[in-house]
């Protein structure tokens, strides 16, 4: 067996051929190197009970087959997780082929249960200063809208999560909103839609 790092360009190969009175032949031919196909993935790999998984698959190659579904040649790869289960992708270029596994897991669904808190205070001293819901990264482009009293949108995103996109106690134009009772409404793709209040503390 030849390795990528031992022969990393072509090689000039030569081949003796002789018989039994002696006699030898020699030619020379080109060995050709093929290297593996460069490959990572990016996605979520651990998901909710009957929830979409989507890999998309970085990579160099001529071609992608995996084996779920009998589907292929899908980039990003998308399916319905209904159990833990290993994703295995054949990625092929010129005369090269790399495999790459790719654990998927399932949540229980007592794990995918949302815990929405009530209230929040955001006055900037590091402690509750935006609305944390708790399992709402398990979820993919979650809609969340904040209402006032009056029933007037005053926040709104398509795609909330608890790192970089939550409510901060602000319109989407970063005005401070007073403090009082809200009301939030939840969207979580095929879901039943999350209704209630929200308290801004200050």
């Amino acid at each position: 067996m030849i390795s990528n790092n031992e022969y990393a360009n072509d090689s000039n190969c030569v081949i003796i051929l002789k018989n039994t009175n002696g006699c030898e032949t020699k030619f020379s031919y080109i060995l050709p190197f093929y290297p593996l196909p460069d490959a990572n993935y990016s996605g979520d790999t651990t998901v909710c009970k009957n929830k979409e998984v989507s890999i998309l698959v970085n990579t160099d190659a001529d071609s992608i087959a995996w084996g779920y579904n009998n589907s292929s040649n899908d980039n990003p790869i998308t399916f319905t997780a209904t159990n833990d289960t290993l994703l295995i992708l054949h990625i092929y270029k010129s005369q090269c082929k790399r495999t790459i596994e790719i654990p998927v897991s399932v949540l229980d669904e007592t794990a995918c249960v949302l815990n929405i808190y009530t209230s929040f205070s955001p006055n900037g001293d590091g402690v509750n200063d935006y609305w944390h819901i708790d399992g709402i990264d398990l979820f993919n482009d979650v809609i969340v809208e904040i209402f006032n009293r009056w029933g007037v949108q005053v926040w709104s995103t398509n795609n909330y999560d608890n790192a970089s996109n939550s409510f901060k106690g602000e319109t989407n134009e970063g005005k401070p909103l007073p403090t009082g009772t809200y009301y939030y409404i939840i969207k979580r793709n095929d879901q039943p839609v999350l209704k209630g209040y929200l308290e801004i503390l200050r």
